[in-house]
Order: C-alpha cells, then structure tokens, then sequence
C-alpha cells in the first residue's frame, strides 16, 4: 500500500507529502485510522476553541480516487492533499513545499457557486485549522488512540471556582452532590468526546403502567449557566420537581436530572439520584416522567459507555 501511495505521488500528485502525516497514514496502528469513526466521535479543537468532527480519516487506497474527484469539481488546489472528513466538508493538507503554508491543515466547505463567465465552480476560501499535522494529532491524540476516559468533555465553559458553585447554591437554595461539585469545578459543560451513551433502563409510560428498555446517547452535559436558565424556565413552567436540577442532555432534548437537597437545612442524604426525563411522555401531575438511572452522579457517570458497549 504505501509503495503504490508513494507511486501516485510521485506521478500524479507531485508536491511533497510532510513526513509526519505519512508516518502517521503507515505506521502499525494506522488501521485504527482508516475506517470511519462513527458512531465514536472525535473532534479537532482549534486554537479559536472552535469543534470539527473527524467523521471519517481517508486511507491511502482512497486518497487518490477522493483527490481527484474533488479535483474535477475545483473543490481544492492541486497541492491540496485530502486526509479526512469533517460532516461533509473535506479537510486538506497543504503540501507547496514553496508556500509559508506548508504542512497547514486546511477545511474546505462545499457550498460555492458556478461561474457562467469563468466556466467552472467556485467556492468558498478554506478554513485554517491548525498549522501542522502535529497539531492536529495533539488534539486528537487521547481521543484517537481510545484512551480517553470516560469524561473528557469538549467546549467546556469558563472555569468555575468554589466560590461560584457557592453561589449558584445560595442563589437557589440548594444543596450539591459532592461528586457532581467535582465534575462542575473540572469540567463546567461541554460536549463528550466519544459517543457516550447510558446503560440500559427500563422507562415506565405511566399512563398505561408499561416498560420497556432503552439507552440513550449523552449530547452534552450542561454548564453552570445553562442550568441557571433552565431552572428559571421551570419555575415559569414547571416540567420538573423541585428536588431536580439538570446535568446533562441526550440527543433529542431529553434532560438528565440530580436529585439535590433544596430548601435551608435539607440533607443531600439519600436525594443524589439521577433520573432520565422524558420530555413527550408527562406524569398525572403534567410533569415529565422519570426513570431512575443511577443512584448518584459518579455512578452515572462511570456507566457512560461506548456505543454498543453496555454492560
């Protein structure tokens, strides 16, 4: 494989590839990079803290077909080496060994437009996305090689400090879970960087009295703020008891709910619980039904698991 990529390089391609993308597109372990990632997700971070999923990284024996079909629609320059997609997109590295941009990772789109006068399509300048190749392997690296832990969260908010957990607590007359303290001081929100999703529970409909198993997948777990705003909503239109805040979201605007203590003097004893809020299917009270997910924060969030990997 690697002698034939080099052969179309050098015949077709001709720009020099730079040594670390071809070390990393042949090294052993690159069949772990090759294949589509879906439904494990991992995600280029820039230095904008902007997010770019890698949703599929393209092989050796693809590169050629893939550079020349995005050849023939003008989607990218003859130095332009596609390595991966991003939801679409094609994500390129710059290979003009002349330009000060060599070895730059660069994100195409593919909206444009066609030019009767030039008679050929045009689109949008390429997004920068990282200087190096190097850079991009440093931001992906825990994700990628599957040793991520079952937490690391992307896009996070502003770091909190004790003083503003202490705050929020005050300002709504609550209590936290001591764990779930911990994860809000290391991590305030943010998205997961695999697709995480819940082991499997029983959701009761509680009009008719029957079950079934499901899981469901965590979109992302909510910051500070946007537990404020949801708290101020439901107090305007209650859709959950008091004794509930939201952590965390699936993928169709589901909330995961903490038990907390609330009101001066409760004890955070035996009210950790957290609850999967079903927000088609309401209670006799109007409120959304519940179903128990784990009996405390760091127990949920150790049973997150991979797709397919539910124990």
């Amino acid at each position: 494989m690697e002698s034939d990529f080099a052969a179309w390089i050098e015949r077709e391609f001709r720009h020099p590839v730079p040594s670390e993308y071809r070390d990393f597109l042949f090294r052993d372990a690159a069949s772990a990079h090759v294949e589509p990632v879906t439904p494990l997700r991992a995600y280029l971070v820039t230095a904008d803290g902007d997010e770019y999923e890698v949703s599929e990284w393209f092989s050796a024996e693809r590169i050629p077909d893939i550079y020349q079909c995005c050849r023939a629609e003008g989607l990218i320059a003859e130095q332009l080496l596609p390595i991966f997609d991003s939801c679409g997109c094609v994500v390129a590295l710059d290979c003009d060994e002349h330009s000060s941009t060599y070895g730059s990772v660069l994100l195409q789109t593919p909206e444009g437009h066609y030019d009767e006068a030039r008679q050929e399509n045009v689109y949008e300048e390429p997004v920068l996305l990282a200087r190096s190749f190097s850079d991009v392997l440093a931001a992906l690296g825990e994700i990628q090689q599957g040793e991520a832990p079952d937490l690391l969260l992307l896009g996070s908010d502003r770091m909190l400090g004790p003083s503003d957990l202490a705050s929020f607590e005050r300002e709504l007359d609550v209590e936290l879970p001591a764990d779930y303290r911990e994860f809000l001081l290391a991590h305030n929100g943010g998205t997961p960087a695999r697709f995480l999703c819940t082991p499997t529970f029983m959701e009761v409909d509680p009009a008719t009295g029957e079950g079934h198993p499901q899981s469901v997948p965590i979109d992302h777990f909510l910051s500070l703020g946007e537990i404020s705003e949801l708290l101020v909503d439901n107090e305007d239109e209650p859709t959950f008891g008091p004794g509930h805040v939201p952590v965390a979201c699936d993928q169709c605007g589901n909330l995961i709910l903490l038990g907390v203590a609330r009101g001066s003097g409760a004890s955070i004893e035996g009210v950790q619980g957290v609850q999967f809020a079903n927000h088609e299917v309401r209670g006799a009270d109007g409120l959304f039904a519940l179903s128990p997910l784990a009996s405390s924060f760091g127990e949920f969030a150790r049973s997150l698991a991979p797709y397919g990997e539910d124990s």
